[in-house]
């Protein structure tokens, strides 16, 4: 079964002690039913502030989840 053809848990992270926790029950779940896990994080800046659109690396965001929640 190739990744595509797998269900997947989608989990939304934001750095906090319960965000942490929910990524761990994904991975758990994903884990005994074989899915893959998506995590998301969404923030909002005020258009005041002056700040353009930021693209961030999907590398470096699954790096720093990595060494936060390393795979059991």
């Amino acid at each position: 079964m190739s990744q595509n053809d797998r269900p997947c848990v989608v989990v939304g992270v934001d750095g906090s002690a319960p965000s942490g926790r929910a990524l761990e029950w994904a991975l758990s779940q994903a884990e005994a039913t074989g899915a893959v896990v998506e995590a998301a994080i969404a923030w909002d800046v005020p258009a005041g502030l002056g700040f353009g659109p930021t693209v961030l690396d999907g590398e470096d965001l699954a790096g720093a989840a990595g060494r936060r929640w390393p795979r059991r």
